[in-house]
């Protein structure tokens, strides 16, 4: 009574009032319900109290309920370790972790022992954690790019990627430049060199999967003013053919039907990079490639197909005027060409000396050296161009050392003219493997134009037996008679073979991301730059059409969940 007087009275205290109990329900929904609303304040029936009263419960927001459920919880972690970094400037991420959390199919978190554990909801930074601590691996984090142009089946082959960036965007990685240049007493070249240097893990798809390549440089161009930085790439000729994607083979995650090229950021070899790259803004990307000495092709003359396996006559075995072969190849016409060559390796060919001069002198038709000549056309729109031959480019056959007049074993056919041969690319499946009249493009076609007897087929018999004849009346001579001149009989009319027949060519394209060169895009080559994020794919530029500028992800907060 005292207590109750002294609260009451003196204090004028009051009773609180009842506050309702609080409960968390979980909804789960019946087999074959695929979702049901229920509102605010609905009335839920709890049992009863010691009394027989009805316990009951209002929502205190309304829910819609239905089947999802949480599958799986993916953790990346930006790291910002102030001991890790070179330089004053560029110790904002030393590196990006990501890790998926296994769960139990109650919701538990487990260990890789399948045990429960607890988890740290947004990750955390892994290097200064003990083997046994760590819970998270590196991230996987760079870029792509997948482009017709960058089917190379085989030869001594380069690719360029020429990334030419927004001046201002540069402005971290060239700070960064001129204080390790200026801190280690080294060119500015050799600074960015040193930073550059195995930023990347390289790879492209092969038809046994990816192959990882370390045969790479990364050089500026003339100038820092220019914006350009080139990333070069070299394969040799033992090195596999760089061919399509094939989710089958290089797993899923990209939707495209060329080949990829992917950059992806390596911390083993270098400091981590993308402190210093993540500001950098594209303008455009260009890609340039070179092969040399591409056999994968296929040979027709009139006729049919011919085995390039073996030393074969690209015109028939007795060529005649206007006798041709034909060069198909899937590889030539899926890519925008730059330039284009041929080397032919002959099989055959006579080594006296003055070359053909010699050969054929019996022929009396003043045959030299250069006398055979073939002009060049391309199919395309199922005919070949140019239509007006007089103006189709033309080429010696063969070739001859200067000193003695002897023929040249081999043949270049440079800088093959491709606005003539009206080259166009299809950036399409393309079967080069039959012709006929009824076929589209991808074939050039080389035609002997020159000399008129061709290669003598037809005045050889003729001049064969004149000649024997003239030979037959000089064994026969009557005595007293003047004998005739015996004369030299014509060698046989000659038909060239070739042991190996191989192009060179370039090849470009631009990926445009600034708007006012959208418009030069070729939307139907399909070419893309995709981010490679660490646990999906996100393609910023296809159709002709950039989505984003960042040359890499974008990663401005610490977790991500």
């Amino acid at each position: 009574k005292h207590l109750e007087y002294y609260l009451k009275e003196v204090l004028q205290q009051q009773h609180r009032n009842p506050l309702p109990d609080q409960v968390h329900l979980v909804f789960d929904p019946a087999d074959h319900v695929l979702k049901s609303f229920i509102g605010n304040k609905t009335l839920l029936l709890a049992g009863a109290d010691e009394e027989g009263l009805d316990n009951t419960y209002a929502l205190d927001h309304e829910i819609e309920i239905n089947r999802a459920s949480i599958d799986q919880i993916k953790v990346v972690h930006v790291a910002n370790n102030e001991l890790i970094g070179i330089g004053k400037l560029y110790k904002d991420i030393s590196n990006i972790y990501s890790t998926e959390v296994s769960l139990s199919d109650n919701g538990w978190v487990l260990d890789q022992a399948g045990n429960p554990k607890s988890s740290f909801l947004f990750g955390r930074d892994q290097a200064n954690l003990s083997f046994d601590q760590k819970d998270m691996t590196q991230a996987e984090l760079g870029f792509a790019i997948t482009s017709s142009t960058l089917l190379l089946a085989e030869g001594q082959r380069t690719i360029s990627f020429t990334l030419k960036f927004q001046l201002k965007s540069l402005s971290s990685l060239i700070s960064f430049v001129e204080e390790i240049s200026e801190t280690e007493h080294i060119s500015a070249d050799s600074a960015l060199h040193k930073i550059l240097t195995n930023i990347f893990k390289v790879r492209v798809t092969t038809e046994k999967g990816w192959y990882n390549t370390e045969s790479y440089e990364i050089v500026r161009n003339q100038s820092w003013t220019d914006g350009e930085i080139q990333i070069n790439l070299s394969f040799d000729i033992a090195e596999p053919a760089i061919v399509a994607y094939d989710s089958a083979i290089h797993g899923e995650g990209f939707d495209t039907a060329w080949p990829i090229v992917e950059f992806t950021i390596n911390s083993e070899k270098a400091m981590y990079s993308y402190s210093y790259i993540k500001a950098l803004m594209l303008v455009f990307c260009r890609i340039d490639v070179a092969v040399e000495r591409l056999r994968n092709i296929t040979v027709f003359n009139d006729l049919g197909p011919v085995d390039t396996n073996t030393p074969f006559y690209p015109f028939g075995s007795a060529p005649e005027l206007g006798a041709y072969f034909l060069i198909g190849s899937q590889e030539l016409y899926q890519k925008s060409l730059t330039e284009l060559s041929m080397d032919v390796q002959w099989h055959n060919l006579p080594r006296q000396k003055g070359g053909f001069k010699t050969y054929y002198k019996e022929y009396r038709q003043k045959i030299s050296n250069d006398s055979f000549k073939l002009k060049v056309t391309g199919l395309s729109d199922y005919q070949f161009h140019p239509k007006n031959e007089s103006v189709a480019q033309e080429f010696n056959l063969f070739g001859e050392e200067s000193k003695t007049g002897i023929l040249d074993q081999t043949t270049k056919f440079e800088a093959i003219d491709l606005k003539k041969i009206k080259h166009s690319p299809t950036f399409a499946t393309l079967d080069v493997s039959e012709y006929s009249s009824l076929t589209q493009l991808g074939f050039i076609k080389f035609e002997l134009t020159s000399p008129d007897m061709g290669f003598g087929g037809k005045l050889f018999p003729n001049l064969f037996s004149e000649a024997a004849i003239q030979n037959a009346k000089v064994s026969s001579g009557i005595l007293g008679q003047k004998e005739p001149t015996k004369v030299d009989l014509p060698n046989d009319a000659f038909a060239p073979q070739i042991r190996t027949i191989s192009l060179n060519y370039k090849a470009s394209s631009v990926l445009n991301f600034n708007s006012d060169a959208i418009s030069d895009n070729v939307d139907k080559a399909n070419e893309k730059l995709i981010h490679i994020h660490p646990f999906g794919k996100e393609v910023i530029f296809e159709k002709g059409l950039p989505q984003k500028e960042n040359l890499i992800g974008q990663y401005e907060d610490e977790g991500y969940l």
